[in-house]
């Protein structure tokens, strides 16, 4: 599931361009720099165990982004 935080809405018919950051790793750096040069930033953290991490990441990338970003997080359907 992708959470998305749209700032700039693309215009009708064009192709985006979404960057999505290192898997295992809680660095935002390739989403900011996405973002900012008018992709769509991805912050991956799926599968990453150390949740008090989290927040200062995002936290990064919100403050930092200048255009569209979110997360990519992992979830099941139909558990409680």
């Amino acid at each position: 599931m992708s959470l998305l935080r749209d700032t700039q809405p693309s215009g009708g018919g064009s192709l985006d361009i979404a960057v999505v950051s290192l898997g295992g790793t809680w660095d935002p750096a390739l989403p900011i720099a996405a973002s900012r040069a008018g992709a769509v930033g991805l912050l991956d953290v799926q599968y990453l165990d150390a949740f008090e991490k989290v927040g200062p990441a995002v936290e990064r990338l919100s403050r930092s982004a200048r255009g569209r970003f979110g997360l990519i997080v992992h979830g099941v359907l139909g558990e409680p």
